[in-house]
């Protein structure tokens, strides 16, 4: 019988299901149709009210649009959020593994914005109408695909849920689809419908993220996500650092498994992890959080 099989070591499981307890990437996508159903219920008054558009920088005090429109979807196209949410919850559940909750929270957050401002300030050189309205996560979804795509370049993906490919083609894949489908639309006209801008502002924070290796809880105000910002402390406080022998002696044992755990997820389901799989994640993420910090 294994360590994790003995019952002094198994965890207190909470009866019911939480909200709390729940993913991140579930939290958001909870979040999209939450608001979706209420938008019904309100003549889509409230997805109107959401929606960015190019006035936003002779209105500042329209701002906050250029966060709230990743979370509104067409009325009138189910598949939007469908898609959408699909998406984020098949590539975000695998990221959050890796950076956790919150942080994962603070760049699909980043992403939204970034998209939204490279569509904004495009189609606003470009010549849209003032009134040309975004809505959609697109935007942040892209940022989750490519970060995945960065961090597991030789994971195995299902091309239109068909043809397995590498992860980093789709990712070559999905970047030039936009490139193209962005300049193809610019010389046709301005306001395309598909805001191919904001994908790839989402796809290049993904790199500048992951290349730059950006720790998004020290930048307020994404830091006052998950209570990151504590007072400043006075005086000289010594710098401490404890010595994880296991940390040292086996980095690239606990990357390999955690390599093949993320391989499992992706061909089998999240529901078919062990509970020391499980375990293995969660001290994987600790491990990388505590070396960001």
């Amino acid at each position: 019988m294994g360590l994790y099989d003995r019952d002094y070591f198994k965890d207190d499981q909470p009866s019911g299901v939480s909200l709390a307890t729940q993913p991140m990437v579930v939290k958001i996508v909870l979040a999209n149709v939450a608001l979706y159903v209420v938008n019904m219920f309100t003549s889509d008054w409230l997805f109107d009210a959401m929606a960015l558009r190019l006035d936003v920088f002779t209105r500042p005090w329209n701002i906050w649009q250029l966060l709230s429109y990743g979370f509104a979807h067409d009325p009138n196209d189910l598949m939007h959020i469908v898609v959408n949410m699909f998406m984020l919850w098949m590539f975000g559940r695998i990221i959050e593994q890796v950076y956790g909750g919150r942080e994962f929270l603070r760049f699909y957050l980043l992403s939204i914005i970034v998209g939204g401002t490279a569509w904004a300030i495009t189609d606003k050189l470009a010549g849209a109408p003032p009134n040309t309205a975004l809505i959609g996560a697109s935007a942040g979804v892209a940022g989750v695909i490519i970060l995945f795509t960065l961090r597991f370049p030789q994971q195995e993906v299902r091309l239109m849920f068909l043809f397995p490919i590498k992860a980093w083609v789709f990712g070559v894949l999905f970047v030039a689809g936009d490139a193209f489908g962005f300049f193809g639309h610019q010389s046709a006209g301005p306001g395309p419908q598909v805001a191919y801008m904001a994908h790839l502002g989402g796809a290049a924070t993904a790199l500048a993220y992951a290349k730059l290796g950006w720790n998004l809880g020290l930048v307020p105000p994404f830091s006052w996500i998950g209570g990151g910002v504590s007072l400043p402390k006075f005086g000289r406080q010594p710098k401490l650092r404890i010595h994880d022998p296991d940390e040292a002696d086996e980095p690239r044992a606990m990357g390999e498994e955690v390599d093949r755990i993320l391989q499992k997820i992706t061909e089998q389901g999240e529901s078919s992890l062990t509970n020391e799989e499980r375990r293995t994640l969660t001290e994987a993420s600790r491990r990388y959080q505590r070396r960001r910090s």
